[in-house]
């Protein structure tokens, strides 16, 4: 996964951008992007982008304008396959400045 925060305007706040790409998937096989942000009562999730394995496997997604503070420690996303549900694994943020961590199977909430 590469992340990068734009700022569309002088003194804007900045807005990310995902890019995720994979290799040895199931050719033909549709994915999502899912995220969302630790803590609180309840933690929600949104699907953030899909995409399809081409015939090698190989998976790009991209997931721009999210509304997501780049560096913020709680936000998560993971990838999953859409015909099971099968998480494949993730990442919980900061997704820029260092400190990411990866997980296998669901956000370390």
């Amino acid at each position: 996964m590469f992340a990068a925060a734009i700022r569309p305007r002088p003194h804007s706040g900045p807005l990310l951008w995902l890019y995720v790409h994979g290799q040895h998937e199931t050719p033909g096989a549709r994915y999502g992007l899912l995220g969302g942000t630790c803590g609180g009562q309840f933690v929600t999730s949104a699907d953030l982008a899909d995409g399809t394995a081409d015939r090698s496997g190989d998976l790009a997604m991209v997931a721009p304008n999210l509304s997501v503070s780049p560096r913020d420690p709680r936000a998560w996303v993971l990838v999953y396959r859409m015909a099971d549900g099968v998480t494949l694994g993730g990442v919980r943020g900061p997704f820029i400045g260092g400190g990411a961590r990866a997980f296998r199977s669901v956000p370390p909430c």
